[in-house]
C-alpha cells in the first residue's frame, strides 16, 4: 500500500504508516466508545472487552483454520 519507500530512505513510508495507525486506532476507540455508551457499559469495561476480543477472535480464527 505504502509506494513511497524510495523517499527520504524510507521514512516517508514509515511515517505515513505511523499517521495511518494514529487515524485508525482514534476511528476505533470512538466506535468503541459509542457502542458501549448506546449499551450502557462504562469506557474501561468497554476498553478490557474490546481489547480482549482483539486479541482472541484473531488467535481462534487461525487455531479452526489450521485444523481444516
Amino acid at each position: 500500500m505504502c509506494v513511497c519507500v524510495d523517499y527520504w530512505g524510507g521514512w516517508a513510508c514509515f511515517t505515513a504508516s505511523i499517521v495511518m495507525i494514529g487515524v485508525l486506532t482514534a476511528f476505533i476507540g470512538d466506535l468503541a466508545s459509542s457502542f458501549g455508551c448506546t449499551i450502557g457499559l462504562k469506557d474501561a469495561i468497554t476498553a478490557i472487552s474490546f481489547v480482549a476480543l482483539g486479541t482472541s477472535v484473531p488467535g481462534r480464527c487461525t487455531e479452526y483454520l489450521n485444523k481444516s
